[in-house]
C-alpha cells in the first residue's frame, strides 16, 4: 500500500517497540490510543485497516469516533462474535521455544507450516522482550476473559456512516467466521476459501 499512498503502521501498546503499559488493555482503550495518534499527527480522517485484535480496535474507533474514519478494512476482526480459540491464545502466549510457537501458529493458518522456524524465532524474540508477555496476557484477559470475546461491536458496523470492507478466511480457527449476512453490502465482503486467520499472509494477491 505504501507504494501508492501514505501509510502509517504503528505498534499498539504492549506490542513491538511501544510501551508495555497497556492500561485497561481493552479494545476501547486501544481505540483511544489510535484516535490520539491521529490527533498527534494532525490527520483528521484516515482509512483504517485492522487485523484480528487490530480489527476490533478499528471497530471500537468506529463506535467511539466515526469522524476519524474515511473508510474501514477489517481482516478477521475481533468484536463480531463471542467465539475465540483460547487454545491458540494460550499456546502463543505460553510458548517458550520456536517449536511451541510454530505449533500455536499452525492453528492460525489453513496450510500448516506456513509460519516457519525463522518466523517463529522472530515472534518468540518479540514475546521475550521485557514486559511483553505480561502485557499481552493482560490484553488477553481484558478482551477474551472467560474464553469469550468481551466486546460486541456489530451495531457499530450496522450504523457505520463510512464504507466497511470485511475480509475473512472461511477456515479461520482462531476467530471463527461469524454470521456476516447483511453485515456489509456487496461487494465489500470477501470470504476466502482454504484460508485461516491470516488472509494477508495466506492469500496476499487476493
Amino acid at each position: 500500500l505504501a507504494r501508492s499512498r501514505p501509510v502509517i503502521a504503528f505498534d499498539l501498546p504492549g506490542h513491538g517497540d511501544s510501551s508495555k503499559n497497556v492500561g485497561e488493555g481493552t479494545l476501547e482503550a486501544f481505540a483511544r490510543v489510535t484516535a490520539g495518534l491521529l490527533d498527534a499527527l494532525a490527520i483528521p480522517c484516515a482509512h483504517v485497516v485492522g487485523h484480528a485484535l487490530g480489527g476490533g480496535v478499528a471497530l471500537s474507533l468506529l463506535a467511539q469516533k466515526p469522524q476519524k474514519l474515511c473508510a474501514l478494512s477489517l481482516l478477521a476482526p475481533a468484536g463480531l462474535s463471542r467465539s475465540i480459540n483460547m487454545a491458540f491464545i494460550e499456546g502463543f502466549l505460553q510458548a517458550t521455544t520456536p517449536e511451541a510457537l510454530q505449533a500455536a501458529m499452525d492453528m492460525a493458518v489453513y496450510g500448516k507450516a506456513l509460519v516457519g522456524r525463522q518466523a517463529a524465532q522472530a515472534l518468540l524474540a518479540g514475546l521475550d522482550r521485557p514486559g511483553a508477555r505480561a502485557a499481552l496476557q493482560q490484553v488477553a484477559q481484558a478482551c477474551f476473559g472467560g474464553g469469550v470475546q468481551a466486546a460486541d461491536l456489530r451495531a457499530a458496523v450496522h450504523a457505520s456512516p463510512v464504507a466497511c470492507q470485511l475480509i475473512w478466511g472461511r477456515e479461520d480457527a482462531v476467530l471463527p467466521l461469524p454470521n456476516t449476512q447483511g453485515l456489509v453490502p456487496p461487494p465489500h465482503e470477501l470470504l476466502l476459501e482454504q484460508t485461516g486467520h491470516l488472509p494477508q499472509l495466506e492469500r496476499p494477491a487476493e
